[in-house]
């Protein structure tokens, strides 16, 4: 959250329902706080939306998330029930050779991170300012950036590790000092953490839909849809204003009140992204459909498919009767152009590459294919800049926020995270 609440005074305009914009709408109620939210669009949630189609559930953005001790208390004061990954498919596969693997890395390779991880880095720049392809060839080295690193960062942010800043995307990783190797910082980690508090994957039971739609009907008669804000002038007396809304959305807001962060957050890129949700019989696969969680395929490999997420096999109740689910992510930076092709193409991609990789004989009975054009913002210098110019402009002033996916953490986890901090003084 960029900016500081007014709790001199209790009223709060929130601009945008999707889930950032709703949950900050429910933590201010909970303090007391008399909240409005207006959003442009017809539904509430933005990109969550989960589907209940004849062959099982679709997720159409995010399946999941790490579930801390604080997330958990605030689900379950939702009445959200949580559910864990099966047992037995717990494992996560990389893509080397045209094979997922657990372990991507040979012996060699893997003797040469172990040095890295426990010695001193190499680096060239300060900490603050290193990409984190640079953090992971001074912590890990060369392979385990290419085999870790990289996938790693394509299934969160759908880009490469040198667009993005590791101290932006991944802060916790960037230890006290430059003189401390890998292994000294997380050593002190998990001296702070006890083991029970660190975070689990779980998903929701009835789908990630299922937050926002327990958020709006807790914030029923305070949702305005079809309303987009007209003038920001007319906020002025509403007490704290809330900015929940994408960058170019938020731009065109602060045109005339904050010019500079304006043209800013103009530039903030956003990652495409492909999200298709595949409905397979089990004689589909030459072997047994595949078990765990999903695989990731490094940029080198040469793949159109980011990864593919195993749902049928990690969650319960995610395809009916004995079919297999599957979630496969094309596009991202690397290959914008993904979301223009035809849904007879992606298909065709979907099913050359997955019958590589984890003996696909036979196209799928269903397919749900989901595009967003503007799906992830990327966590670059640019947006690193647009941060600090808002915290000196718009957001200098008590009760004006910027609270969205870019202006912090993008994942739900770390959204839920920060609002457990807010406290009534």
């Amino acid at each position: 959250m960029i900016g500081n609440l007014n709790f001199k005074n209790k009223t709060a305009t929130i601009v945008g329902a999707g889930v950032s914009g709703l949950l900050i709408a429910y933590k201010l109620k909970r303090l007391g706080f008399e909240v409005e939210i207006l959003e442009a669009g017809t539904r509430v949630g933005g990109l969550l939306h989960t589907l209940q189609t004849p062959f099982g559930m679709v997720e159409k953005a995010a399946h999941s998330l790490l579930v801390s001790r604080d997330v958990s208390d605030f689900l379950q004061e939702l009445g959200l029930k949580l559910v864990p990954v099966n047992h037995g498919s717990k494992s996560r596969f990389i893509v080397r050779g045209g094979k997922i693997r657990r372990m991507p890395l040979n012996f060699r390779e893997i003797v040469s991170t172990l040095r890295h991880i426990f010695k001193k880095p190499t680096l060239t720049k300060d900490l603050k300012s290193l990409s984190f392809a640079e953090w992971g060839q001074g912590y890990l080295g060369p392979a385990a950036t290419e085999y870790f690193l990289n996938p790693f960062t394509t299934g969160i942010f759908a880009c490469s590790p040198d667009e993005l800043i590791a101290s932006l995307a991944f802060p916790i990783l960037i230890p006290e000092s430059s003189d401390h190797s890998l292994f000294k910082h997380i050593r002190s980690l998990k001296k702070r953490k006890k083991r029970s508090e660190r975070p689990v994957m779980m998903a929701l039971e009835n789908g990630m839909q299922s937050l926002t739609d327990a958020l709006a009907n807790e914030l029923r008669g305070q949702i305005k849809l079809n309303t987009p804000l007209q003038s920001f002038d007319s906020l002025s007396a509403h007490g704290n204003v809330i900015l929940s809304t994408p960058a170019t959305v938020t731009a065109k807001l602060l045109e005339t009140v904050d010019p500079t962060s304006s043209a800013l957050l103009k530039q903030i890129r956003y990652t495409p992204l492909v999200s298709v949700t595949a409905f397979f019989d089990r004689s589909a696969f030459a072997r047994t459909p595949p078990k765990g969680m999903g695989f990731l395929v490094p940029k080198s490999q040469g793949h159109r498919v980011l990864g593919c997420l195993f749902n049928s096999s990690a969650f319960p109740n995610r395809a009916n009767g004995d079919l297999v689910s599957l979630t496969i992510m094309l596009g991202g930076s690397g290959d914008p152009h993904a979301a223009e092709l035809s849904d007879s193409e992606i298909q065709n991609i979907i099913t050359n590459e997955l019958s590589k990789l984890i003996g696909l004989k036979s196209s799928a009975k269903h397919l749900e294919i989901t595009r967003h054009l503007n799906a992830i913002p990327v966590f670059d210098l640019t947006l690193q800049k647009c941060r600090n110019t808002l915290r000196d402009g718009y957001c200098s002033q008590d009760g004006r926020i910027v609270f969205s996916n870019f202006s912090a953490n993008i994942s739900i986890r770390g959204m839920i995270e920060s609002l457990c901090q807010i406290h009534s003084p």
